[in-house]
């Protein structure tokens, strides 16, 4: 069985119903869950460097200084670099690789049975029979996708402290103080980090089911696919003119010069339907 490709093998094997609409939905669940564990897991951590940072106003607004008057102005530092260096070394700690690697790992393997459930349940419907297909592909794709995604939470980590850091110089150049306007800038910039790990994960999770779709299919033999939008009012206008149309991963649409395919865009919602052809039979 392992000599030929899924498709070929049921097409040989059973009686395909070629009239059954195939559906495909976007894992938007899943966005959501790898949203909320991103946060719960970073909540602990910014509760403290929200607490801290409060503490550390009040020493700011009465004697704030750069130390510009030191000996040592190279190495020498204020007191607000300092508080932020020792947060990035926290951050390194807290958010460790193997810290990292352990969360998106695990949320990896779901959207993988999500994708292959998919698959299954699609094939099922058309041919009556499980798909087969060498698993070597999708481990690789997926270790790839796992080491990208702990440098793009990093990053996204430290620019949130950066920003925060960035808002503190800010006020204090314009004299903008007062405890709760202070607050106000530290909470804002958390409340930007949610957004940009909302974004984050739509990105990510929507992009690695699409990707394990387009393995998946070259794996047992499904070339044809419709592109499905999510329909709704973020999808590209380029996506949408895609709506409904027949397309193939061996001639993939291309947009600006560039193949395209359903998930591979930030922020891409789209799937692809399988379509077995008449032709074929």
């Amino acid at each position: 069985m392992n000599s030929i490709q899924f498709i070929e093998y049921a097409l040989l094997n059973s009686k395909p119903n070629l009239k059954v609409r195939i559906q495909a939905e976007p894992p938007i669940s899943l966005e959501r869950q790898f949203q909320n564990e991103i946060l719960n897991l970073a909540k602990p951590f910014f509760k403290k460097f929200r607490s801290d940072l409060l503490l550390k106003y009040d020493i700011w607004n009465d004697k704030y200084s750069l130390n510009l008057d030191s000996e040592d102005n190279e190495e020498d530092k204020s007191d607000i670099e300092i508080f932020f260096n020792n947060i990035l070394k926290g951050i390194g700690i807290y958010f460790s690789y193997k810290i990292l690697k352990s969360l998106i790992s695990k949320f990896s393997q779901k959207i993988l049975i999500y994708s292959k459930t998919k698959l299954s349940n699609q094939m099922e419907k058309i041919f009556k029979l499980k798909p087969f297909y060498s698993q070597e592909n999708l481990k690789i794709s997926i270790n790839l996708w796992v080491e990208k995604n702990i440098t793009k939470l990093n990053s996204n980590l430290i620019q949130c402290v950066q920003n925060s850091k960035i808002s503190i110089y800010s006020m204090f150049e314009k004299e903008e103080k007062g405890k709760e306007f202070f607050k106000k800038q530290v909470i804002e910039n958390q409340l930007k980090f949610e957004s940009s790990i909302a974004f984050f994960a739509r990105d990510q999770v929507s992009g690695l089911d699409g990707l394990l779709t387009k393995i998946l299919h070259a794996e047992i033999g499904m070339d044809n696919f419709i592109w499905s939008t999510c329909r709704d009012d973020k999808v590209r206008p380029t996506h949408r003119a895609l709506e409904g149309k027949l397309c193939s991963w061996s001639n993939l649409p291309k947009l600006n010069g560039i193949s395209v395919f359903p998930g591979s865009e930030n922020c891409c919602r789209c799937v692809a339907r399988p379509i077995v052809s008449h032709k074929l039979i």
